[in-house]
């Protein structure tokens, strides 16, 4: 979650039945305020757990990560409680890699 950039962050797309992070109107997302929330899931990496006013919890290999700050593409940063006001998702959502 490093880069140039002084502030750590992430990038990742949100795929479901009707979008792929591929297609042109995938919803590119970059990440930031990361914790390791340590609870094991039994869901896919990158698999959205829970999403509220505390976060995205996203399940990863080993633990879970808790995603404080959310920045979509061509919007501005914000935490996660604002995006959810007007962009509510959905646990099961799945989170990868373009």
């Amino acid at each position: 979650m490093n880069g140039i950039s002084a502030f750590r962050s992430s990038f990742s797309c949100e795929k479901n039945k009707k979008m792929s992070c591929k297609a042109l109107n995938g919803q590119r997302f970059r990440f930031f305020s990361p914790e390791i929330v340590h609870k094991e899931s039994k869901q896919a990496a990158g698999t959205l757990i829970l999403a509220d006013s505390q976060g995205l919890l996203i399940a990863t290999a080993e633990n879970c990560l808790l995603i404080k700050e959310i920045q979509p593409e061509g919007k501005k940063r914000m935490t996660v409680e604002a995006y959810l006001c007007g962009h509510p998702l959905a646990p099961g959502a799945q989170f990868t890699r373009e």
